[in-house]
């Protein structure tokens, strides 16, 4: 997975195929790297997002080397870190609206007995600070789910870069390439096919013989524009990615 002979940080040799220090820990290669704050680190998940583990922005699993990131994944990325701290703003803040609501509401109590009208109108207020507090859960939770859809959004840009660098591929394959659940590595390819912009479809692979289904980049020319000047800029630099891509894999040919 790695061409690094020994630890970068601690210099103890790396196992064959391995890109993970038996001694410290520190892994090694450029798919480890988040693009984010630089650090070599894991992809874990919180709240259903994938993040760094060392600074905890959003990333896209990559487990192993050798794929052409075209980098059109940040969009979304971008886009679930502010829908994740506007998640988070909200819930801390209901919180703080609950703890405060507790306080009314027994300083409301205490005087019920000796002023009703005015202890039940502290008790409303505190009412109204839960009933905020709960818009505020609700907001939260509505804007992690959106993240979890952008997130699904960034990994099959990712899994459209495989696809490119990997040719067919199948979901188990991709799973393992990227370190995916498999139920999540199945509907991400299978959504992939759906979106003209990617430009992916099925293929039954002949020379197969688990009888998985696999994907591949579909023939390009049947979604051409019939001059190049009308293209737009999102597709020029999809051209320009293709155009590396061959280059590159051309330069690895013997």
């Amino acid at each position: 997975m790695s061409s690094a002979a020994v630890c970068s940080t601690c210099g103890t040799p790396l196992p064959p195929g391995s890109d993970r220090c038996p001694r410290c820990g520190t892994l090694a290669g450029d798919h480890r790297r988040c693009y984010g704050c630089g650090a070599r680190a894991e992809v874990v998940q919180r709240d259903g997002l994938f993040v760094c583990a060392a600074c905890g922005r959003p990333r896209v699993p990559m487990e192993g080397a050798g794929i052409v990131r075209s980098g059109r994944e940040r969009a979304p990325l971008a886009r679930i870190a502010q829908l994740k701290h506007d998640a988070n703003v909200s819930r801390f803040v209901s919180i703080v609206g609950f703890v405060v609501a507790f306080f009314v509401l027994m300083l409301g109590a205490g005087f019920v007995s000796f002023l009703p009208i005015f202890g039940y109108a502290i008790m409303a207020i505190a009412a109204i600070i839960v009933g905020a507090g709960l818009v505020g859960l609700g907001r939260s939770k509505s804007r992690l789910k959106e993240g979890r859809v952008a997130m699904e959004e960034a990994i099959a840009l990712v899994a459209h870069d495989v696809i490119r660098s990997r040719g067919s591929i199948s979901a188990q394959q991709l799973a393992e390439q990227m370190g995916l659940p498999y139920d999540l590595a199945e509907r991400t390819l299978d959504r992939l096919p759906a979106d003209p912009q990617l430009r992916v479809e099925t293929v039954i692979d002949e020379q197969s013989t688990d009888g998985k289904l696999r994907y591949r980049i579909a023939d390009a020319g049947l979604y051409a524009a019939a001059v190049d000047e009308n293209l737009s800029e999102e597709e020029q630099e999809k051209r320009s990615f293709d155009a590396r891509l061959a280059a590159s894999m051309k330069a690895k040919k013997p």
